[in-house]
């Protein structure tokens, strides 16, 4: 496939994901205009509390500095009933051009997830990174100038799952996703050398 049709396809795909941030941002000021303030149940607790029917999320991106590309990776898993166990449900990868930031590609890691648990119609989830300023930023609200724009996407899919909690997890427990995300990056780095 030509580099030409490959950035065009991307080109189309970013069309189709900022047009749909645009109408979900539609959709929830619409839902909050209808029943009034809604906010979702935003845990502050250490430990996410899995219940039966929470999907537990875990992301992560790579990143190479010389050729500014990102990889991100994302699994979901589902908690067994009556046990401490979690049962794989689906993993994806997608590769990003122009990513300027580490942090940038972790950002676009969980802004890719929520919007595959959007798509999915998921609404219990617990996600863990292993970007610690990155869940801090989420939980406290506190913007970070050079991730304005995402961290505002990643707010704005808060409203449309029933619970969300961000949590961080340290890197040698996040190693499937890890693994995913470099694989993401081994690939587009291939395309785009």
């Amino acid at each position: 496939m030509s580099i030409n049709k490959l950035a065009l396809r991307k080109q189309n795909a970013l069309r189709a994901v900022s047009k749909a941030l645009r109408e979900a941002r539609e959709w929830q000021s619409a839902q909050i205009d209808a029943k009034g303030e809604q906010e979702p149940r935003l845990s502050t607790n250490l430990v996410c509390a899995h219940r039966d029917d929470t999907v537990v999320i875990h992301t992560d991106g790579a990143w190479k500095e010389e050729t500014l590309l990102a990889g991100l990776g994302w699994t979901f898993h589902r908690q067994v009933p009556h046990s401490s166990s979690l049962s794989w449900l689906d993993q994806g990868t997608q590769s990003e051009q122009y990513v300027s930031l580490p942090l940038m590609a972790e950002a676009f890691a969980i802004r890719l997830a929520l919007t595959q648990a959007q798509i999915r119609g998921l609404s219990n989830i617990c996600l863990y990174s292993d970007s610690q300023i990155l869940i801090g930023a989420i939980n406290s609200s506190k913007p970070i100038k050079e991730l304005f724009g995402i961290l505002q996407d990643i707010a704005s899919f808060i409203l449309l799952f029933h619970s969300i909690e961000f949590r961080h997890v340290a890197r040698s427990q996040n190693h499937v996703t890890d693994s995913l995300a470099k694989m993401a990056i081994g690939i587009i780095s291939d395309v785009c050398p």
